[in-house]
C-alpha cells in the first residue's frame, strides 16, 4: 500500500521517453522500408520497359530471319524439282536481306545437308549428317521431331568457327522434309545485341533453359541476386534474361533517401526530446501530488500512515475481501504504562519513543501492510490476505520487536495486542469492535502475548 519512493520518479520519464523513442524509429524504419520498396517497384517498371525494348530488337531480328526461312520452306513445297542453280539464286537473293549478319545458309534433307549457300569454301560440309554432329544432333531432331522453329548458339560450326543458328522445318504435302538454317556470324550477332543493349542503357544476359543449353548472349558475372530476371520464350526455345541497368538508379536516388534519413532522424530526436519534457513534467507534478498526497495520509510524528488513511484502506480492503472471497485481518495495539513515561519524562520524550517503536515496528511489515497510527500510543496494522493464524505470526514480532528494544532513559517497553480476522459481510465498525475488545482482554490479561477475537465474538488469549 506504499506509495513509490521519490527517487524512482527520475527514472520514469527517461524510460518513458526510450520507449517512445523506439516507437518512433520503428515507424521511421518501416517508413523507410516502405519508401525503398517503392523505389525497388519504380526501379523493377522501369527496367522492364527498357527490357521491353530490348526484347522487341531482339526477339525481331531473329523473327524476321525466321520469316525468310519460311518462304524458302514455301518454294520447297511448291515445286516438284529444284535445280541447284536455282536453289543457290534463291538463298543468294535471300542473304542479300541480312547480308552483314548472315554467315551462310544451308539445307538440310532429312538430316543430310544438300545446299550450302555461298557454296564456295563450303563444298566439304555437302553431304554431311547433321544428326551426327555434336552440339547441333539434338537441335536437329527437336526440329523434325516437333516441326516448330528453334534459335541456338553460339555452337562450333562444321565449316569452323562459332555462330548462331535459326532453323525452320520444311514440310511437303503436310510431311517433313528437312530443315532451313540460317547461320548467324557470332561476332556481328554480339555486336548488333550489345547495341540493342545500349539503346536501352541495359546489361543483358541471356541464357537457354532447355537440356543441354547455356549462355546465349552476355556474360555470366551478370547474372546474380542484383539482376532483375525475365522469362521469355523465343521461337521454340525458353530463355531467361538477367538485366541490369548501365547506371545504378538507386545510387542516382541516395541523395533523397540521404534527406528522408536525416529529416527523419531530425524529426525523432525532436519528438523524443518533446516527450522526454512532457513525461518530466508530468513526472513532476504526480511527485508534487504524491507530497502533498503523503502529507495528508501520513502522521507527522512518526512518518507512517494516519487514522484516515487507515479508515480509506480498510474500505478498500473489506470491498476486495467480498468481492474476491478473501481474507483480511487485524492488528491493533497499544504500549503499556506510555502515560506513565509522558507524565515522568516529558511529551518530547515520549515522542521520541514512539518513533522509535514505528521504526523498529516497520522492519517486521509486508509492503502491502498498512501500518497506521490509531492515535496517542495506539497503533494499527491491516493485513490483506491474511488470516488470523497468519496475523498471530506478525503479532509475536512486533511483540518481540517491542520487548526487545531498549529506549534510554525508559529501558523496555511492553505491548497489548489484539488481532481479529474480517468475517465475510462484516462491517467496518463490527470488526473494529471485535479487535478492540481483543484489545481489552491482552491489557487486562498483563501475562498475555496477544488476544484474538474470534469470527463469532468469543476471545483467547495466548500466555508468553
Amino acid at each position: 500500500m506504499e506509495y513509490p519512493p521519490s527517487y524512482k520518479r527520475k527514472n520514469y520519464h527517461v524510460i518513458n521517453t526510450v520507449i517512445v523513442s523506439i516507437i518512433l524509429l520503428t515507424i521511421l524504419l518501416l517508413a523507410l522500408f516502405s519508401y525503398n520498396e517503392s523505389i525497388k517497384q519504380e526501379n523493377r517498371q522501369e527496367i522492364t520497359t527498357r527490357f521491353i525494348g530490348f526484347e522487341n530488337n531482339f526477339k525481331g531480328f531473329i523473327n524476321n530471319n525466321a520469316m525468310l526461312l519460311s518462304g524458302f520452306a514455301a518454294y520447297i513445297d511448291i515445286f516438284e524439282e529444284y535445280s541447284d542453280n536455282e536453289v543457290y539464286a534463291y538463298l543468294a537473293n535471300l542473304m542479300k536481306e541480312n547480308g552483314k549478319y548472315i554467315n551462310n545458309v544451308a539445307i538440310v534433307q532429312d538430316t543430310i545437308i544438300k545446299w550450302n549457300y555461298p557454296l564456295s569454301g563450303n563444298e566439304h560440309t555437302i553431304g554431311i549428317d547433321m544428326s551426327k554432329i555434336p552440339g547441333q544432333a539434338d537441335d536437329i531432331a527437336y526440329v523434325k521431331e516437333n516441326l516448330e522453329k528453334n534459335f541456338s548458339g553460339p555452337v562450333e560450326l562444321i565449316q569452323g568457327g562459332r555462330g548462331y543458328i535459326i532453323r525452320s522445318p520444311i514440310l511437303k504435302n503436310g510431311s517433313f522434309w528437312g530443315i532451313a538454317s540460317i547461320i548467324l556470324k557470332e561476332e556481328n550477332i554480339v555486336e548488333l545485341f550489345d547495341t540493342y543493349a545500349k539503346e536501352n542503357n541495359l546489361e543483358v544476359s541471356v541464357i537457354g533453359n532447355n537440356e543441354n543449353e547455356g549462355l546465349i548472349y552476355g556474360t555470366k558475372q551478370n547474372i546474380d541476386n542484383d539482376s532483375y530476371k525475365f522469362e521469355r520464350k523465343l521461337l521454340s526455345e525458353d530463355l531467361s534474361y538477367f538485366v541490369k541497368p548501365v547506371e545504378n538508379t538507386l545510387i542516382s536516388r541516395l541523395p533523397n533517401f540521404i534527406v528522408i534519413v536525416i529529416g527523419g532522424l531530425i524529426l525523432v530526436g525532436f519528438t523524443s526530446y518533446q516527450a522526454y519534457l512532457f513525461f518530466r513534467n508530468h513526472e513532476e507534478i504526480l511527485h508534487k501530488n504524491y507530497i502533498l498526497k503523503s502529507s495528508s495520509i501520513r502522521d507527522k510524528l512518526t512518518g507512517i500512515f494516519n487514522r484516515d488513511y487507515l479508515d480509506i484502506s480498510i474500505g478498500e480492503e473489506i470491498k476486495f475481501a467480498n468481492n474476491l472471497n478473501s481474507t483480511i485481518s487485524i492488528i491493533y495495539f497499544d504500549i503499556n504504562n506510555f502515560k506513565n513515561i509522558n507524565d515522568t519524562h516529558g511529551h518530547a520524550f515520549g515522542d521520541s519513543v514512539l518513533k522509535g517503536i514505528a521504526t523498529v515496528i516497520k522492519g517486521e511489515l509486508r509492503k502491502s501492510d498498512v501500518f497506521a497510527r490509531w492515535g496517542g500510543d495506539e497503533f494499527t496494522v491491516l493485513m490483506p490476505d491474511t488470516t488470523a493464524d497468519g496475523a498471530e505470526i506478525t503479532a509475536e514480532k512486533i511483540r518481540a520487536a517491542i520487548e526487545s528494544t531498549e529506549h534510554a532513559g525508559t529501558g523496555n517497553l511492553s505491548a497489548s495486542i489484539g488481532i481479529a480476522e474480517y468475517n465475510l459481510g462484516e462491517s467496518a465498525d463490527s470488526w473494529f469492535n471485535r479487535v478492540d475488545k481483543a484489545l481489552y482482554m491482552s491489557k487486562a490479561n498483563k501475562d498475555s502475548r496477544f488476544c484474538i477475537c474470534d469470527q463469532e465474538g468469543n476471545i483467547k488469549c495466548y500466555k508468553k
